[in-house]
C-alpha cells in the first residue's frame, strides 16, 4: 500500500497551493486568496482587511512564557498584517483554546496582554470566544481597512524593481536559536523572540510608493520566494546591503552555523517590499520621517521566480538565497 501522503511532504507553501485550488477566487476580493489578509470591498475605494494567526504553546511559545507576553505576541503577528497592506488597524478579535485545569489569572493576562498591544495601535479588543482544549492557544483575528489600489499586493511587483526591507533581519532567528540553545539569559532570550513590532506606520506611507510587499514573519529568504514567486519574477539580493541584526553573527559564531542561515529562520516581521527606483529615495524618506527604516536590498528581474533563482551576491560570488525560512510543517529549524 502506497504511503498516504502528509503535510510534512507538501510543506506549508504546497498546502496552500492546495487550498488555492479548492477555493474559488471571487472578483469582488480586492486582494487574492494567499496573501497577508483578505480584502473585501467597502464604499469608494475603502476596503476592509482581515487577517488570522494563531499562537500555540509548544509551537509558537513555551508554558514558561509570561502570559501576558503571549497576548502581546497574538496581537502583534496579527497586526503586523494589517501593516504589511498598508492598512489602518479597526479592531481585533481573539478566540482562547484552554484546558479546564488553567489558572483564570494565566487567561486573564494573556487578554489583558492583547488589549495592551491593541491599545498600543490605537484600537481594542472588541470580542471573541473560549473554547476546552488540551492545548492552550491564542488565536487573533485583526479588522483594519485599506485602500483598493494602494495595497501592496505580494503579485505587485515587476521587473526593475528595487527590493528593501525596514528594521534589522535575523533577530527573530537569532533570538530564537539564543533561546533554544541557552546562550542567553532564557527570560531575556524569550522576551526579544516574542516581541513583535507591528510596522503599521511604515506600511501606511509604503503604501504610496511599493508595487507589492508582505511581512517577513517566514524569514528574509521564504518571503523573498512568496513575493517573486506571486509576481512572476526573480531577485538578486546583495549580501553586503541586508542589515543583519547585531545578535546574528554572534548566535552563528557560538552554534557553528552559516550566518545567513541563523538570518533566515523567521520571526522578524519586517516589511519586504518592491518599490520602482525612481521612487526610491522619496520612499526612503517617507519611512524615516514617520522614525522608521528602509534598506534597499537588491533588485527584481524579468525571469519568473523560483527558490533556486533568487540570489545572493556578494563581490563576484552568486549563490542561491539559502532554502530556509519557517514552515509550521517542518522540523524546527
Amino acid at each position: 500500500m502506497a504511503r498516504r501522503e502528509t503535510l510534512r511532504d507538501l510543506t506549508e507553501a504546497g498546502f496552500h497551493e492546495r487550498l488555492l485550488d479548492l477555493l474559488p477566487s471571487s472578483n469582488t476580493e480586492a486582494l487574492p486568496l494567499g496573501d497577508d489578509c483578505a480584502a473585501l470591498p467597502l464604499a469608494g475605494k475603502r476596503v476592509l482587511l482581515l487577517t488570522t494567526d494563531a499562537v500555540i504553546e509548544g509551537t509558537h511559545f513555551p508554558s514558561e512564557a509570561p502570559p501576558r507576553l503571549v497576548g502581546r505576541f497574538a496581537a502583534n503577528v496579527n497586526l503586523s498584517d494589517i501593516a504589511a497592506k498598508g492598512g489602518r488597524p479597526l479592531g481585533l478579535l481573539l478566540a482562547l483554546t484552554l484546558s479546564p485545569r488553567t489558572e483564570a489569572r494565566w487567561a486573564e493576562e494573556v487578554v489583558a496582554g492583547i488589549e495592551e498591544a491593541a491599545r498600543s495601535a490605537g484600537i481594542h479588543l472588541v470580542g471573541g470566544d473560549t473554547k476546552k482544549s488540551t492545548v492552550r492557544a491564542a488565536i487573533a483575528m485583526a479588522i483594519g481597512e485599506g485602500l483598493a489600489g494602494h495595497l501592496m499586493p505580494r503579485g505587485g511587483a515587476r521587473p526593475g524593481d528595487l527590493l528593501a526591507t525596514t528594521g534589522a533581519v535575523g533577530r527573530g532567528g537569532a533570538s530564537y536559536l539564543s533561546w533554544k540553545h541557552g546562550l542567553k539569559e532564557s527570560e531575556r532570550s524569550l522576551q526579544t523572540l516574542l516581541t513583535v513590532k507591528p510596522r503599521l506606520r511604515e506600511g501606511t506611507v509604503l503604501r504610496d510608493f511599493a508595487t507589492a510587499g508582505l511581512d517577513t514573519s517566514d524569514g528574509l529568504a521564504l518571503s523573498t520566494w512568496l513575493l517573486t514567486e506571486a509576481s512572476g519574477v526573480s531577485a538578486v539580493i546583495d549580501e553586503e546591503k541586508i542589515p543583519l541584526d547585531p545578535s546574528v553573527r554572534s548566535v552563528a559564531s557560538s552554534l557553528k552555523r552559516p550566518v545567513m542561515e541563523v538570518a533566515n529562520i523567521g520571526g522578524d516581521y519586517e516589511l519586504l517590499v518592491a518599490i520602482p527606483p525612481k521612487k526610491a529615495k522619496a520612499a526612503q524618506a517617507a519611512v524615516n520621517q514617520v522614525g522608521g527604516k528602509l534598506t534597499f536590498i537588491g533588485k527584481l528581474t524579468g525571469q519568473k521566480g523560483a527558490r533556486k533563482q533568487n540570489v545572493l551576491v556578494s563581490g563576484t560570488r552568486t549563490r542561491p538565497m539559502p532554502n530556509i525560512g519557517w514552515d509550521a510543517f517542518s522540523p524546527e529549524p
